[in-house]
């Protein structure tokens, strides 16, 4: 073998491992960049994680708070099991919700069917709150007349439909407040599924 030929040898030997070195910088890169990517979307469903674990929880608790109201004020027991059972309803249907959009295996699918389903989370999740707003409001109406056959009486009617209408107000501007930050958490899943797909796309 010349020189020649032994320099060539060295400047491939060279370049060889140029790119065994390139190439593991760029193999823990990926993982790096993946771990990361990983990190920022359980961040981002932190909050619909939060949501579908306070959801029973909350129902549970107005329910608690319905009864005791109801031994405090004396309501009618036929009143207090139906509300509570719109209560409960209520509960499992946003439970039912949840368990179909399965937050656990949702960033090791892949990106279409992962996609496809918070979108399809986003309109059941819209869909079933405002089916369960009109059913309050069409239950709440038609107790109505009974709420003031009981407290007309006592002269308290009006304070009793105020303090309805209070817990309504307080009850929308909550539930509004939630449903933003629910729907902006599903616009972020959906855009990190997204650039998920689009660094795979250009490995």
């Amino acid at each position: 073998m010349n020189k020649e030929e032994f320099d060539i040898n060295q400047e491939l030997d060279q370049m060889r491992q140029d790119y065994a070195n390139l190439k593991e910088q760029f193999d823990k890169q990926q993982i790096i960049n993946e771990q990361l990517m990983e990190k920022a979307f359980k961040s981002d469903i932190r909050w619909l994680t939060f949501d579908k674990k306070s959801t029973p929880i909350a129902g549970i608790a107005l329910v608690l708070v319905l009864i005791s109201f109801s031994i405090w004020r004396n309501v009618p027991w036929n009143v207090t099991i139906l509300l509570s059972a719109f209560m409960m309803i209520a509960t499992l249907a946003v439970s039912w919700v949840y368990k179909k959009l399965s937050l656990d295996t949702l960033f090791g699918e892949d990106i279409l069917t992962a996609t496809k389903r918070v979108r399809r989370f986003k309109q059941q999740y819209l869909w079933l709150l405002l089916a369960l707003w009109a059913a309050l409001l069409v239950i709440l109406g038609a107790l109505s007349p009974m709420i003031y056959r009981i407290w007309s009486p006592s002269g308290k009617t009006t304070s009793v439909f105020v303090m309805l209408a209070v817990g309504i107000i307080i009850c929308s501007v909550v539930n509004v407040f939630s449903f933003r930050r629910i729907m902006q958490a599903c616009d972020k899943v959906v855009e990190r599924l997204q650039l998920k797909d689009d660094t795979s796309t250009r490995e």
